[in-house]
């Protein structure tokens, strides 16, 4: 996988970079995985994805993310009540 790190001085807060196009993914970075000690929790979950083969589940508001192997899953939980 392949990403950059980036600070944005505008906003004071960290971004992640990455070379594909996401929608729900997009979401969940944008509004959960915006501090540096949120960031560092994914990449080592992505970590030991590649190198140990071990799945890891984050629950942040409406959105489940599975870092694994095989990549990463994010499904978001909508309320048809607010839709």
């Amino acid at each position: 996988m392949d990403y950059e790190i980036a600070f944005d001085q505008d906003e004071n807060v960290y971004r992640i970079y990455a070379g594909y196009e996401f929608a729900a993914i997009g979401e969940w970075v944008s509004e959960y995985v915006r501090d540096l000690e949120s960031i560092q929790r994914v990449l080592i979950a992505a970590r030991l994805a590649e190198t140990e083969k071990e799945t890891t589940e984050f629950k942040h508001g409406p959105f489940t993310v599975i870092l694994s192997e095989e990549g990463i899953s994010v499904t978001r939980q909508v309320d048809m009540d607010s839709a």
